[in-house]
């Protein structure tokens, strides 16, 4: 069974339709990657999925129970957790205890104690040990998107959501990244990964799904996908119609 189902998910702002009949699956242990031009509903997917907004019309299904109409808290209960392309810490905490408190909440709410345990262990996965007694403003960007990961981590979900998780990240930090969203997956959680870097996500992604105006456009093995004439002439232009 799969883990995650959405069919024929809609959302509208006013009169803008920004999702429109949008169907997306995902099975457990699995790398979904979403991709599309700026404005396609990518984010505004995500949110749909983590409860973060209500949609018009579909319905949202995780591991055979409807969540369609559970708000965001109940939903990471269940094991549903994301980032934001904005990475949003909680200034006032020290790096570590943003991470233990996503413990306290998580599906096993562990007590803080034992939280502080777990999410120091999560920090060193993260290469962020040296940074836990920190203040959140002394990370930089690339550590500020991994304290992001870690609190979404400390949720214990089944399926992470990733947006954009990448954007401004050198080279080295971009295939660091790749590598960590990986070693997610080995750790038995599905994730839903919305990057811009065709080539970093068709590289570890299992199946792709590209949105275009708020719609399925095409989903698919990842190279079969980015050269599909559609996904080409929608999104990518020319210069990335062999992905080789």
């Amino acid at each position: 069974m799969s883990l995650l189902r959405c069919e024929g998910v809609t959302k509208y702002f006013g009169g803008l339709r920004a999702l429109d009949g949008v169907d997306l699956v995902v099975d457990p242990g699995e790398i979904v990657g979403l991709v599309g031009p700026n404005g396609s509903g990518k984010t505004t997917l995500m949110n749909a999925i983590s409860g973060t907004f209500g949609i018009n019309a579909g319905r949202v299904e995780f591991d055979g129970t409807d969540v369609t109409g559970m708000r965001p808290h109940q939903r990471a209960h269940l094991g549903i957790a994301r980032t934001f392309q904005i990475p949003k810490p909680l200034p006032s905490l020290s790096v570590i205890d943003n991470v233990a408190l996503a413990y306290t909440f998580g599906r096993d709410q562990v007590p803080m104690g034992r939280a502080r345990q777990l999410a120091g262990d999560l920090l060193a996965e993260l290469e962020l040990a040296g940074k836990a007694l920190a203040p959140v403003a002394h990370l930089n960007l690339h550590e500020r998107k991994l304290l992001g990961i870690a609190r979404a981590l400390g949720l214990e979900p089944r399926l992470l959501l990733l947006d954009e998780v990448l954007a401004g990240l050198n080279p080295t930090e971009v295939d660091l990244g790749l590598a960590m969203i990986t070693a997610v997956r080995d750790r038995g959680v599905a994730v839903i990964y919305i990057e811009h870097n065709v080539k970093a996500v068709t590289s570890i992604s299992d199946r792709l799904y590209v949105l275009n105006r708020g719609t399925n456009l095409v989903d698919g093995n990842p190279r079969d996908v980015v050269a599909d004439e559609r996904v080409v002439a929608a999104y990518l232009g020319d210069a990335h119609a062999d992905p080789a």
